[in-house]
């Protein structure tokens, strides 16, 4: 009420002043002295301090939420943000994935829903997308070997496999897919060179003559005895020729390849006969290979079944609970461990050229190859001027192989390592 008067009184000075026009220098003075008075003596305002509490509060509120909650909001958005499946992601590949591309770009392009992996080859680093997974699929793998069991029963679409130059940028990539219209695994790939290639690697492609080789095969071959122990199919196979067969260990089980009936070709297909069947398994996804070996695991649940030319071969690796491969892998030798959880291998390694001119394509490393974990482990790299080559590994601890010179002058040496440390 003090300070509604206080204001009243102010405006009657002021009204009396404009009423005046020839004021004395006294009549002056008196009103500037009152006007003074009147704003020294005015009270200030007082802060509402409980509402400034108030707001700095939920300031400090909000600025907290943001920080605890935006990260989680931003993770639930990725996580629940729909993933590619391998159609619309092969699209992709094909159409916008190019070489040269930076870390950034493929993360754009892609995400980040991706394993860094090495390459078995070289070291080089890679980028491996499992793409259309089943739920509860894992794949602990730490290089770039292709999950071919998984691809064959539906448990991954595609895996995609990135692989980086010492640059930083895109050197080449390949996505391994199963092709929705007809069930078949295609690898598409492009090479550093840009060249791009789009085929079927299993089962391989049929061409019409194979077509009628299989066909007299199911004409001809009829594998059907009346006694079924070991004695009767070891005495039925030699009976009809088939000279390319190997019994397990547990003499429970044989492997053998039957030619097929072109007299022009080399290609066989592969059969599992198991004591007490009346036929054997016929492994599909072994044809049309020229079958040169059969090594069996010593607990007899695996065989590595060796294919190609005297110099280059390829090792597919069958289940024998399953019946289908379980692994590929380009070697030059190998021997399995004593408890068949592990291979050693010659491996191909095609970025170090020999010092003289060979059948190889390179130089030969010597590896490990893990059957649960589907790792393959490198132990010695080889150089220009010498490979590697499996020997023996008769004790977990002690693997025997040889190192062999490319120049023939120069005598080579056996050397034993522990390969469980």
């Amino acid at each position: 009420m003090s300070r509604w008067n206080e204001e009243n009184e102010l405006d009657n000075v002021f009204q009396s002043m404009n009423k005046k026009f020839d004021l004395s220098k006294e009549e002056k003075s008196a009103i500037q002295t009152e006007v003074n008075r009147k704003i020294v003596n005015r009270p200030p305002q007082r802060i509402n301090r409980s509402t400034t509490k108030y707001y700095l509060s939920l300031s400090a509120a909000v600025i907290l939420f943001s920080l605890l909650a935006i990260p989680t909001i931003l993770t639930w958005f990725m996580e629940s943000s729909p993933q590619l499946t391998a159609n619309e992601m092969l699209a992709v590949i094909k159409e916008e994935l190019e070489l040269g591309m930076t870390e950034e770009e493929v993360t754009t392009l892609l995400g980040t829903n991706y394993q860094e992996v090495v390459a078995a080859m070289d070291d080089s680093r890679v980028w491996r997308y499992d793409v259309e997974t089943a739920e509860g699929y894992q794949n602990t793998a730490v290089d770039d070997f292709v999950d071919m069991e998984g691809l064959m029963q539906g448990d991954i679409k595609m895996q995609l496999f990135i692989t980086w130059g010492e640059n930083g940028k895109v050197r080449t990539f390949s996505s391994i897919y199963q092709n929705k219209t007809d069930g078949n695994i295609y690898n598409f790939r492009v090479y550093s060179d840009n060249t791009r290639e789009d085929v079927q690697i299993y089962p391989l492609p049929e061409t019409e003559n194979d077509q009628e080789t299989n066909d007299d095969i199911e004409k001809t071959m009829i594998f059907e005895i009346e006694n079924l122990d070991q004695q009767s199919i070891a005495s039925f196979l030699a009976t009809n020729s088939i000279e390319m067969a190997e019994w397990a260990p547990d003499e429970g089980k044989v492997a053998f390849a039957y030619p097929h009936s072109d007299e022009n070709t080399i290609e066989s297909q592969m059969y599992i006969w198991l004591v007490g069947e009346r036929e054997p398994r016929v492994i599909e996804d072994v044809t049309g290979y020229r079958i040169t070996d059969f090594y069996w695991s010593p607990n007899s649940q695996y065989v590595f079944v060796s294919a190609g030319t005297s110099a280059i071969h390829e090792g597919l690796i069958v289940s024998t609970e399953s019946f289908t491969i379980y692994a590929i892998l380009a070697y030059m030798s190998m021997h399995w461990s004593p408890d068949s959880s592990k291979i050693a291998l010659g491996i191909m390694n095609d970025s170090v050229q020999p010092v003289v001119d060979t059948e190889l394509s390179g130089s030969v490393d010597l590896a490990v190859y893990h059957l649960a974990e589907k790792l393959l482990e490198f132990i010695e790299v080889a150089s220009e001027e010498y490979y590697f080559s499996v020997e023996n590994w008769e004790e977990m601890e002690r693997l025997t192989y040889r190192k062999i010179y490319f120049d023939y002058l120069l005598e080579g040496e056996t050397l034993e390592i522990n390969p469980i440390n």
